[in-house]
Parts: C-alpha cells; structure tokens; sequence
C-alpha cells in the first residue's frame, strides 16, 4: 500500500453531523487528521493509494477513500437509510362446523353439507356427523346447509353474517 506519489483528496462534509477524516496506517489503524463540521471541507494531502476513512459522531462509516494519480474530491453524504419493511399482516380467518344428527341425536355419516355465500364448498360428515369449513375470511357471509335425498334437515340451512369468530352450526334431520 505504500506510494510516494504525491496527490490530494478534498473532503466536503455534505450530512447533518460532524465527521473525522482519518488516514489508516500501514497496520490499518485509524489517525485522525481533521475533524468536519456539517457543511465544512478539507483538502488533505496525501499519497496514491493511501486509504483514508471517514466516520460520523453517530459512529457511521461514511466512506473509504483511496486517492488516485490526481487530485480528487469526496463529498460525504448521509445514506440513504433502508426503509424498514411493513409486515403485511396475516388474515384472520375462521372456521363453521357442527354435526349432522337424526332426530333421535345419532350421528349422520356421510350427510352432504354445501357452504355458500362469501365462499363456496361441499363436504359430507365424518363417521360422528362432524364437518368443518376452515380458513373462512372474516367480515364474510356464509350460509351452511345439510341435504339429502331421503332426510329433511331443520333449520333448513343457517346464515352467519360479518363472520368475526368460529360458529358451530348443528343440524337436525327429520325422515321425509
């Protein structure tokens, strides 16, 4: 690193703090050589390839210089900071389900559900009469109803309008 071709480097302190040049010595430590005032300059002499540093009072590395065959002009600016990401939050989502049962409260397996509304799905209950229709938008408007060819179902179907929580919808079959 060590040049004996003389050059210089003018230092222009264009941020709104107080900055030290310092030059890094062959066993790369710093030596303060001038300290800037907002808005002040400084021409330092120095030689080719000789790296100069330049730190703010708030510990920030402004920039590492090396000065070239002629004479140069380094003006500090205060970078531009990282806009900090917005997490995009998740969305609240909610579930409807029940049980199917006769109308004696056994289990219907296998009974066809339909969701409609906000969002539309079809399902047919578990071995205990259970269904579930997950991950519904909240805000939504869902209607939840049974059918079968052989069984009427009372209430016919059920409304949950502005879904803003898990609801349970149990329905009820009566043979036709």
């Amino acid at each position: 690193m060590n040049s004996n071709v003389p050059t210089a480097i003018e230092f222009v302190n264009n941020t709104s703090e107080t900055v030290s040049v310092n030059w890094l010595n062959f066993n790369g430590q710093r030596v303060l050589f001038a300290t800037l005032v907002a808005g002040a300059s400084y021409l330092q002499p120095t030689f080719v390839t000789h790296p100069w540093i330049v730190i703010g009072t708030s510990l920030s590395c402004y920039g590492i210089y090396l000065p070239a065959q002629a004479p140069a002009r380094a003006v500090i600016t205060t970078p531009t900071p990282t806009p900090t990401p917005t997490p995009t939050p998740t969305p609240i989502a909610f579930t409807i389900s029940g049980q199917v049962v006769d109308d004696s409260a056994r289990a219907l397996a296998g009974a066809a559900v339909t969701l409609s509304g906000s969002a539309s799905a079809g399902t047919t209950t578990d071995a205990n009469g259970n269904y579930a229709f997950a991950n519904l938008g909240a805000g939504g408007n869902y209607t939840v109803t049974p059918s079968s060819s052989d069984y009427s179902f009372s209430p016919a179907s059920q409304t949950f309008n502005n879904l803003n929580v898990n609801r349970i919808a149990n329905l009820w079959e009566h043979e036709l």
